[in-house]
This record gives C-alpha cells, structure tokens and sequence, in this order.
C-alpha cells in the first residue's frame, strides 16, 4: 500500500487492506469495504443512467477509453463490472 500512502493522507475515507491483501475503500457509514473496481463500475453504472435519462433512450452499449497506465487485472475487472453481470 506504500504506492497510496501519501494521496491517502488526502482524502476522507481510509484506505485499508482486505484479509487477501488488496487494497479497498472503507465506508463506514454503511459498514462496508470497496474494491477499485466495484467503485469503477458504480461510476460506469450511473454514467449509463445518466445517459439514457439525457437520450430518453436505453443505452445498451458504449466505448470507454481506459488509461494505459491500468494494467490487465484492473482493464479485466471492469470489463466484467457491468449492469448484466455486476460485480
């Protein structure tokens, strides 16, 4: 975790390591731990409503641009993270 020690000196919520060693979002108001990708694909899922209440249409497929500097694991997780197959 030594990569986020300093950013997470920056924000609000804590930064913890789960019993198999990933890092997750601790959100004590609702008393649960978050993954990247679980947070990656709520974003991804409001980004679809948002578009189809702004299309007043349903949005069934779009292109997402991911960085380059993600490597294949977090690419992977996304691409299973969607409203059919949620993480």
């Amino acid at each position: 975790m030594s990569e986020v020690d300093e950013e997470s000196k920056q924000i609000s919520y804590t930064v913890v390591r789960d019993e198999n060693g990933n890092v997750k979002l601790d959100c004590p108001a609702i008393g649960k731990q978050f993954a990247a990708e679980e947070i990656s694909a709520q974003v991804l899922r409001k980004l679809v409503h948002d578009a189809s209440k702004f299309l007043n249409d349903k949005v069934t497929k779009a292109v997402v641009i991911v960085p380059a500097y993600f490597n294949d694991s977090p690419k992977n997780s996304n691409k299973r993270c969607s409203s059919a197959s949620p993480c």
